[in-house]
């Protein structure tokens, strides 16, 4: 609780929940018959891995940034020993990287082109989903038209889910996008440097995966239809990369990247082959005695740049789930909104909103004048409740 109570007081404007809820009258607390989306199956795949070949070189719209630090070794010392003289390192065609960490962190990795996947790519025990549709990086499949082929006798008789085989097949081309990092030490112009490097890429465009891999789910529990609701399978792909045997080079660049562009390398200068990754970088001078950090930029006025080029072993992922509409009989306290047009919802909008910086107590049964917050007792601009459960979180 102490990360959250430190969350709570630094990032309040920008981190947590926003609840106000104020203007809202509860019922008391009573049993009350609900649908919800009651998960029958949760579950996920990984497909045969994928090797490909990358190259930044060629690959524009990526944002990147180098940081390279003081001279470790090779500056010239001065009187004072705990100094060099000139200890910046600026890159020059000789330089050679050393990568000691790195790796590939996935925001996405989704179908190049979603309406590929069709419902006759996707099947329960051998039979095709009825319909598939695809929105916000996730796929429904509709399978009511083809549950009396698939459930079980047994288990619709027990009325227990039925277990199946789940099958998505010819799944890809694929879009990568990520952030590729890496640390490690460059040697330049005489002197070793630390360097930290971070390449991203566009929200709109990442790395071409042309392979396409098929999932396989083996016991994905499926529920009978009830009253003419039926479930739904939903699923979503992701993946785990690891790099393999990347190398990061100074490549001689037509025409300088300040756009934010990766340009068209016109020729290889030097390489240094590394447990690493790296990409488009640039101008790395220090006269302070700090580290400097470059984005997007040419190394220097001879049209230097750095470039990756490196093997990515692609671990293609599904996760599935299986939903029904099921009904539930749960106590609680039903919000009293008004109906919209009602002569309640008018007058409730004619009411001038409050406008103040105290805050309010989690929603509650019945009247909210039992309700109350020791911010009456403190000064305007106060932001602490202080709860029936003694927490003390700011809003």
């Amino acid at each position: 609780m102490k990360g959250y109570d430190k969350m709570n007081k630094n990032n309040c404007s920008i981190c947590g929940p926003n609840i106000d809820t104020e203007n809202i009258e509860f019922s008391k607390n009573e049993s009350n018959l609900v649908y919800l989306d009651k998960v029958y199956s949760y579950n996920e795949d990984k497909a045969a891995s994928i090797l490909q070949k990358i190259d930044t070189s060629s690959q524009e719209q990526l944002q990147t940034e180098l940081i390279i630090g003081n001279a470790i070794t090779g500056c010239s010392p001065c009187q004072n020993m705990f100094c060099c003289q000139d200890n910046s390192c600026v890159l020059d065609s000789n330089a050679v990287f050393s990568v000691e960490e790195a790796g590939f962190l996935v925001e996405s990795f989704e179908l190049s082109t979603p309406s590929n996947l069709t419902s006759s790519d996707v099947s329960l025990e051998g039979q095709n989903v009825g319909s598939l549709t695809y929105q916000g990086g996730q796929y429904t499949a509709g399978i009511n038209s083809i549950l009396p082929e698939v459930m079980k006798c047994d288990c619709l008789d027990s009325a227990m889910p039925s277990k199946n085989y789940f099958v998505v097949e010819n799944a890809g081309p694929w879009i990568l996008s990520g952030v590729i990092f890496a640390t490690g030490t460059v040697t330049t112009g005489g002197k070793t440097c630390r360097f930290r490097l971070r390449i991203k890429t566009s929200p709109s465009e990442g790395f071409y995966i042309p392979e396409t891999v098929n999932f396989v789910v083996p016991r994905l529990s499926v529920p009978c239809s009830i009253n003419g609701v039926a479930p739904v399978i939903r699923f979503s792909f992701g993946g785990t990369i690891n790099l393999l045997k990347p190398s990061i080079s100074v490549v001689n660049q037509s025409a300088t990247t300040a756009n934010g562009n990766g340009g068209t390398s016109s020729g290889t200068t030097n390489s240094g082959s590394a447990a690493g990754t790296g990409t488009t970088s640039g101008n790395t001078t220090n006269n302070n005695g700090s580290a400097a950090a470059v984005t997007n930029t040419t190394i220097n006025s001879g049209g230097l740049t750095v470039a990756l080029s490196a093997s990515l072993v692609i671990q293609p992922k599904i996760n599935v789930e299986v939903v029904r509409k099921t009904m539930f009989c749960l106590s609680a306290c039903e919000a009293m909104v008004p109906c919209d047009g009602s002569i309640e919802q008018y007058l409730a909008n004619l009411e001038e909103e409050e406008i103040c910086d105290k805050g309010y107590p989690p929603c509650g049964c019945g009247s909210r004048s039992s309700y109350t917050t020791s911010n009456e007792s403190q000064n305007a601009g106060s932001r602490t409740n202080n709860y029936a459960d003694g927490t003390g979180y700011g809003l």
